[in-house]
């Protein structure tokens, strides 16, 4: 995934459990309990880009049709050879928007990928 691609938006999606006791006077501790992660994609339609003609090959598919695994490499913007962090995951692609675009703009598209557990982190 990259050609065409604008932005990328990530979010945890975090389930937190706040707890208040006496001794904290009033004042409350938050531990996160769970998550969901999920990595949303916004651009430009380009047909004939392998990866969006995957994606949206998918587009009224339902079930395990939509589940893939993924590996992400986030990089130096400094040094585009220097790799921060790398993890693979097992995701769904769901929220798949593909017709959408002003006359001037051509086609905006969106799509999440929604994590199924876990993903594996390499430092």
């Amino acid at each position: 995934i990259g050609d065409g691609i604008t932005n990328v938006s990530e979010a945890l999606n975090e389930v937190k459990q706040q707890m208040y006791y006496l001794i904290n006077k009033g004042f409350g501790q938050t531990e996160v309990t769970g998550m969901h992660p999920a990595i949303t994609f916004t651009g430009h339609r380009l047909h004939g880009d392998a990866a969006q003609d995957y994606i949206f090959g998918l587009k009224y598919s339902l079930g395990s049709s939509r589940k893939t695994d993924i590996k992400i490499k986030v990089f130096d913007p400094e040094d585009a050879t220097n790799v921060f962090s790398q993890y693979t995951a097992s995701v769904t692609i769901t929220d798949l928007q593909e017709l959408s675009g002003a006359t001037e703009n051509g086609s905006d598209i969106s799509f999440t990928l929604e994590f199924n557990g876990a993903p594996e982190v390499v430092a």
